[in-house]
């Protein structure tokens, strides 16, 4: 459960803002980046619906897409990993649904787990493996909000509970540390264990406190565990030099 505070209307309209604020990449805007998940949504499920892989394996590189934006060329790197793995990596995927609830995520994350996918591009992919509901995405912004290692707004720091997610110096200051093979297997079992139920019970939370909030085509929605890591990382993104 969320850790020492109980509910206060200031915390569902702190989440409330922040997940109707979310945009990704920063600048693109509300509903054009909730479009953006809706398309990869919806190619990532057909894909599911007609079993077919190269459907699949089309979605997985532009979510790769999606959360890296390609900096640096990774997603180039992805595809070129891609193209090394055995001939039915795809087929193994998909026979790995249904899809439901976090159900065997920590077993999908090991088989998304290669060159130039690293665990947060992992979680989301799961993410919409999972259909954008109980599997929320992890990276640089959740992992240091939950180990309040940034200046966490007063108004939550007493209801979240804290995670201690392991993290490392980088030549741009602290990351979520998954590039040595002991780290990243402490940080997924960190993200499976703890991050996805604290999520979850998180949204619970607001939705038993009828706290709603509306997209960016004015549809009211209660909260799902991935709204709350959305909410979370819209204030991230937007405070960012509290994480440098």
């Amino acid at each position: 459960m969320p850790n020492k505070m109980q509910y206060t209307p200031a915390i569902g309209d702190w989440f409330r803002s922040h997940r109707e604020k979310y945009e990704w990449p920063i600048g693109k805007g509300r509903k054009a980046s909730e479009d953006d998940i809706t398309d990869l949504l919806n190619k990532v499920q057909v894909a599911i619906t007609n079993q077919n892989p190269n459907a699949l394996k089309e979605a997985m590189v532009k979510i790769h897409c999606w959360k890296t934006q390609n900096r640096q060329n990774q997603t180039r790197k992805y595809e070129n990993a891609l193209a090394l793995q055995p001939a039915n990596y795809f087929q193994d995927l998909l026979k790995m649904a249904p899809f439901t609830g976090t159900t065997n995520v920590q077993r999908i994350i090991e088989h998304l787990k290669i060159q130039n996918c690293n665990l947060p591009v992992c979680t989301a992919i799961a993410s919409f493996l999972y259909g954008r509901s109980s599997v929320a995405v992890v990276d640089k912004f959740l992992s240091m909000f939950f180990s309040f290692r940034c200046q966490v707004p007063t108004v939550v720091i007493k209801y979240v509970k804290p995670i201690y997610f392991v993290l490392e110096q980088s030549g741009r200051g602290l990351r979520l540390a998954v590039y040595n093979q002991g780290n990243y297997e402490k940080n997924r079992d960190i993200y499976v264990k703890d991050f996805l139920n604290e999520c979850s019970d998180i949204a619970n939370d607001l939705n038993r406190n009828g706290v709603t909030f509306y997209d960016g085509d004015g549809q009211k929605h209660l909260f799902l565990p991935v709204d709350v890591e959305m909410a979370i990382f819209a204030w991230c993104s937007k405070n960012a030099k509290l994480f440098s």
